[in-house]
């Protein structure tokens, strides 16, 4: 199994994004990244900071890279939007709508049932932000639960950029 990050292994926080930001608690944490909570400062509107380490991701910082080259031109209520970035030598750091509702798996589980319309809500929003991405000739390659974030009530679906890639170069 990968090892998860330690909170002493952390990249810290560049001051131009702290002067922005102030962060918070993490909100989970793969084997070369952490997402902490972030309010900017100037509003009190909350976000998603991931700070992914470029010693721990290796060889696939490339493949980050062009999947946040991605995230900068797709645009779509059901995917995670990218606010802000930063790219450092030692991290590159994403500023990303925060859901707050965890992911499919969680929700799932945690419930004894779902009604239709609950189920059918999801899957229109989870195909409805497919048809965006392979409209843009762009495939999710890893669909799954815990790909799928929820906002507050299980409605609604928000799709996290994992293993994607522009159709032509498969």
């Amino acid at each position: 199994m990968a090892e998860l990050f330690e909170p002493t292994d952390e990249p810290p926080v560049p001051p131009s994004l702290t002067e922005r930001y102030m962060t918070g608690c993490i909100l989970g944490q793969g084997r070369f990244a952490v997402v902490r909570q972030c309010v900017e400062r100037a509003t009190g509107r909350e976000y998603a900071l991931k700070i992914i380490s470029k010693d721990k991701c290796g060889a696939k910082e490339h493949m980050i890279q062009k999947e946040v080259s991605l995230l900068r031109r797709l645009k779509h209520p059901n995917i995670l939007l990218l606010v802000e970035e930063m790219d450092t030598p030692s991290a590159l750091y994403l500023v990303m709508e925060l859901v707050k509702g965890g992911d499919l798996f969680e929700a799932v589980t945690s419930s004894d049932t779902y009604c239709e319309r609950e189920a059918s809500s999801m899957l229109f929003n989870l195909s409805s932000a497919l048809r965006y991405l392979h409209a843009h000739r762009t495939v999710h390659r890893d669909v799954r639960p815990h790909n799928l974030l929820c906002l507050c009530c299980v409605l609604s679906v928000c799709v996290v950029f994992a293993g994607v890639r522009a159709a032509g170069r498969l």
